[in-house]
């Protein structure tokens, strides 16, 4: 076994490696169904297969963010090229024409951005889907289980009180019994004598 699969890696070192703050590991553990984990001690760690599953949705996210605003600085440079057009298109042909070739590589290069920015949309919405999905049956799982364990403890609650009770009446019956047998003497043999109580004793 990979000795690597017990190391318990503590939060500062996470941010340390993925350069995020704690809000989001914590919204990234939500995506991956990351549940946070408590050594013996008390502190929150995270196993490397956990530092893995964080390092490939930070790392879809931030293509996705990148791509995004790659896409955003691309159309307002699109804008700006259509807005700085030449005063006079009659006197300068040539300047025309050789406009259209970058008006149209910068339509075809937002067009295909659209295109990698829907996909990695598409893979990051079906991972979210999956883990949600994972996430509520587990949770289905645990609730109809705390349900028996609450009928359980009911149910052994009500059978120990009625255990104490009978207990109680035990003991009520055994020092009676007590308090009957002091009162006899023994004479000799198997012959005892029922002697007076006496003023301080309890009857």
């Amino acid at each position: 076994m990979d000795n690597t699969e017990n190391l318990e890696i503590m939060p500062k070192t996470v941010r340390a490696i993925l350069n995020i703050d704690n809000d989001k590991i914590i919204s990234l553990c939500k995506v991956g169904d990351i549940p946070l984990k408590r050594n013996k001690k008390g502190l929150t760690y995270f196993t490397s297969d956990d530092v893995k599953t964080l390092q490939r949705l930070n790392d879809i996210q931030n293509k996705t963010k990148s791509i995004e605003e790659k896409q955003i600085k691309l159309k307002n440079d699109f804008k700006k090229n259509i807005s700085s057009k030449p005063e006079n298109k009659i006197a300068a042909p040539a300047v025309k024409n050789t406009e259209r070739t970058p008006q149209h590589s910068y339509s075809d290069t937002v067009k295909l951005l659209k295109q990698i920015t829907g996909t990695v949309k598409n893979i990051e919405k079906g991972i979210y889907n999956k883990f949600s999905n994972i996430l509520e049956v587990k949770l289905e799982e645990k609730l109809g289980g705390l349900d028996e364990v609450i009928i359980d403890l009911v149910r052994s609650k009500t059978e120990n009180e009625t255990l104490r009770k009978q207990l109680c009446e035990k003991e009520k019956e055994i020092y009676s019994l007590k308090n009957e047998l002091s009162g006899y003497k023994k004479l000799a043999g198997n012959i005892y004598i029922k002697s007076r109580k006496k003023n301080n004793e309890i009857i």
